[in-house]
C-alpha cells in the first residue's frame, strides 16, 4: 500500500468518525410550560361583571343597581384563578352582602358563584 493510499485511508476514515459523530441521535428538547397569563386585567373582569349586571332587569331597575343602592359603587374585587378564569367579587356596603361571579375570559361569559355572603337580594331577583 503506497502512503498516497494510507493517508487517503485514514483522511476517509476521519471523515467517516466526524459524519458519524455528527449524526448522532437528535438532542431531545425538555417541554417548556407557559405560564398562565390572564388575558384580562382585574378592572376589565370587573368591567365585564358590571356590564352583565346592567343588562339583567328586576323590573324597574337592574342588576347592578341593586349592589349600587343608594349611589353607592360598592366595593368591587377580582381574583385571577387559572385558565382563563376570573373570581369577581362585590361587596354592597348598605346591607353588607358580598356577592361574586365567574368570568370566563374566553367568552366574557359570566356566571354566579355561590361564594357570596349576606342577605341575597341578588338572588331573590335573579342576579
Amino acid at each position: 500500500m503506497g502512503a498516497d493510499m494510507k493517508q487517503g485511508l485514514v483522511l476517509a476514515m476521519l471523515l467517516m468518525a466526524v459524519l458519524l459523530l455528527g449524526c448522532g441521535p437528535a438532542a431531545t428538547l425538555a417541554p417548556t410550560s407557559t405560564p398562565d397569563r390572564p388575558s384580562l386585567s382585574e378592572r376589565e373582569a370587573i368591567a365585564v361583571v358590571k356590564s352583565h349586571l346592567a343588562r339583567v332587569s328586576t323590573g324597574n331597575k337592574n342588576c347592578l343597581s341593586l349592589i349600587q343602592f343608594g349611589g353607592n359603587e360598592g366595593i368591587w374585587t377580582a381574583e385571577y384563578l387559572g385558565t382563563g378564569e376570573w373570581r369577581v367579587s362585590a361587596t354592597e356596603i348598605i346591607f353588607v352582602g358580598t356577592y361574586s361571579w365567574r368570568v370566563f375570559e374566553a367568552s366574557h361569559s359570566v356566571v354566579r358563584d355561590n361564594n357570596g355572603k349576606g342577605i341575597d337580594v341578588l338572588n331573590i331577583q335573579g342576579c
